[in-house]
């Protein structure tokens, strides 16, 4: 009954089983860390912590929380109490899909735009401990369609809801609607990104075309740029076009003008 009032989001940082002990005659809840890596519990085993029933504070969560700091940080912390967070407005939340931090080689976060489109393969992949926020799912559920080539209609998929929303049922899932728009909004701010990345690039940029026919005998043209960081290769896509001109070369040249100057790409 007590567990339909635990609004806090720092019970996520906590098993969901929660024991119910007794020392003499004082109840509490003993509740124990999730972190699989938390040390700070006796042999080795994930710390507890109990909350005592007969006292007024018998709903403060601080005694969690100071846990949670000393296990896991105090940032951890932080964007986890800080998920329900009324003063984000307007895109910020897409700026998550542009600031990913990485580990680099010497063990230092790396929050470069080269890091955003470095290759899945060169890097170690690593999961966080924490719940996402509700704008941090926004922002991954937009680089999942886009990379994956996804339908924005997939996050009403009873299988997907079902993964997201299992042992998590207030998990905030975006509409379609609100997807497509975040899709929109964030390819604008990857679009500026990008631009910058060319202009301020020190080294020579080189572009390569590549041309095929769709089935509906539609003559399709991508343009893409290649450039290096730190020895290794980034290629990405800058625009796909549709020829409309049986004349290929003329066409791919009007196209290569219409791409790189007015698309804002520098």
């Amino acid at each position: 009954r007590l567990r339909a009032l635990w609004r806090s989001p720092v019970y996520s940082l906590y098993k969901d089983k929660v024991t119910i002990g007794y020392e003499g005659d004082r109840k509490y809840h003993l509740f124990t860390c999730a972190n699989k890596k938390c040390r700070l519990g006796k042999h080795g085993l994930p710390s507890t912590v109990r909350r005592y029933l007969d006292s007024k504070d018998h709903s403060a969560t601080g005694n969690l929380i100071n846990h949670a700091k000393a296990c896991r940080g105090p940032d951890a912390v932080q964007s986890v109490m800080g998920g329900n967070n009324k003063k984000i407005k307007g895109m910020s939340h897409l700026n998550t899909l542009f600031t990913y931090e990485f580990k680099n080689p010497q063990g230092t976060r790396d929050g470069s735009i080269y890091a955003v489109f470095a290759r899945i393969g060169s890097r170690v992949r690593s999961f966080s401990s924490r719940p996402h926020t509700s704008q941090e799912t926004r922002a991954n559920i937009v680089r999942w369609v886009t990379e994956s080539n996804r339908p924005v209609k997939i996050v009403t998929d009873f299988g997907f809801e079902t993964l997201m929303k299992t042992g998590r049922p207030s998990t905030s899932i975006p509409s379609p609607r609100q997807v497509f728009r975040d899709v929109h909004a964030s390819f604008d701010l990857c679009k500026a990104k990008i631009a910058k990345l060319l202009q301020e690039y020190p080294g020579q940029l080189n572009f390569s075309t590549d041309a095929w026919t769709s089935p509906n005998h539609r003559a399709i043209v991508a343009w893409v740029v290649h450039l290096e960081h730190d020895g290794k290769p980034l290629s990405f896509l800058l625009d796909v076009k549709e020829l409309p001109e049986v004349r290929v070369y003329i066409s791919l040249l009007r196209c290569l003008l219409m791409c790189i100057p007015p698309v804002s790409y520098g």
